[in-house]
């Protein structure tokens, strides 16, 4: 039920899911988790391909990946920086996007100059 409870977290119109294929990926972070907002990049200078929503991480059985403290505590959602322990290891990932975005996605890593995928988690920040 608590994946019910964010009326946020819902697709607009033209919205699905896609997913971001494992051997697409070159970097990224295990504290990934549903809901997360990331911005994408293309390796070999493509630059940054878009800003996403996380809608499921999962791992190579298809399970949703969560963090264990979440599991046995029952909280909806924890601090990026509170992620030490995970449910499973992290095989992919998949975002809420357009079938454009989507394609510009694919098009980076499939063109002519192939390039790998960076996935930068956006958190809190403070002011120092």
């Amino acid at each position: 039920m608590e994946y019910f409870k964010d009326n946020g977290f819902r697709l607009k119109k033209e919205e699905t899911i896609f997913v971001i294929d494992p051997d697409w990926i070159a970097m990224r972070s295990s504290s990934l988790r549903r809901g997360d907002i990331v911005d994408i990049y293309g390796s070999n200078g493509a630059g940054l391909l878009g800003t996403f929503q996380i809608a499921f991480v999962k791992d190579e059985a298809e399970r949703e990946v969560k963090d264990a403290g979440e599991a046995v505590q029952n909280h909806t959602a924890s601090d990026i920086l509170d992620r030490t322990d995970s449910t499973s290891v992290i095989d992919h990932i998949e975002i809420i996007t357009t079938f454009s975005e989507y394609e510009k996605i694919a098009a980076c890593v499939d063109g002519t100059t192939s390039s790998a995928l960076i996935i930068v988690q956006r958190g809190d920040s403070i002011d120092s």
